[in-house]
């Protein structure tokens, strides 16, 4: 969600971006495009670090590119400046999809576990579990 609003936010104030910095419309269309190759780019190398690394760690990885590149953002001063932020934000800005799911399907297989073994526990104290 956070990373959908900022998305958002950047277009919201692209206006006044692009006359700060006197950025032309081609411009701007460079600096939205330049974000969107990035996380392309690197949405499947980053889905394979979470994979190997675990998803927790590249998660704290992301929100803290993020906040790093949503500070520089803010430091750009001309439109190469902006263009390279974006790219590299893109860069950090990707996987976090792939890495949630792969921890929600390290979730759904811990509550099935727990599921299957509470039904086991009924069904031996039930039927009991000497091979009658």
């Amino acid at each position: 969600m956070i990373t959908f609003l900022d998305r958002i936010a950047l277009s919201s104030a692209s206006a006044n971006i692009m006359d700060d910095l006197h950025i032309s419309i081609s411009q701007w269309g460079w600096i939205l495009g330049m974000f969107t190759i990035a996380y392309a780019a690197f949405e499947i190398p980053t889905g394979w670090l979470g994979d190997k690394f675990g998803g927790k760690k590249i998660l704290i990885r992301v929100v803290l590119w993020w906040s790093l590149f949503t500070i520089l953002t803010g430091f750009a001063n001309g439109f190469l400046m902006l263009l390279l932020v974006r790219f590299l934000f893109g860069m950090g800005e990707a996987g976090p999809y792939e890495v949630d799911a792969l921890m929600a399907a390290g979730l759904i297989l811990f509550i099935l576990t727990l599921f299957v073994n509470a039904i086991a526990d009924v069904l031996v104290s039930k039927f009991g579990g000497k091979g009658k």
